[in-house]
């Protein structure tokens, strides 16, 4: 495995994939859980995987998520 393989597949992926697995730790309650996926997502990174696995990030998203709206 390439020295910093995990780094490098990290930014060829795209914002939303980013999001995922960022959204997959943070779902994840135990800060035992989190530390772990940490480090699965490097390993599956450095190993080419571009998604996260066994994910639905539907319930991050929602019609009602919109930007602040400007103070009158």
């Amino acid at each position: 495995m390439p020295e910093h393989a995990e780094h490098d597949a990290w930014h060829d992926t795209t914002t939303i994939a980013r999001l995922d697995w960022i959204h997959w730790n943070t779902s994840a309650k135990q800060a035992k859980t989190r530390a772990e996926r940490v480090s699965d997502a490097c390993n599956m990174l450095a190993e080419g995987k571009r998604r996260v696995c066994c994910f639905d990030p539907s319930g991050f998203y929602s019609k009602a998520f919109s930007a602040p709206k400007a103070a009158d």
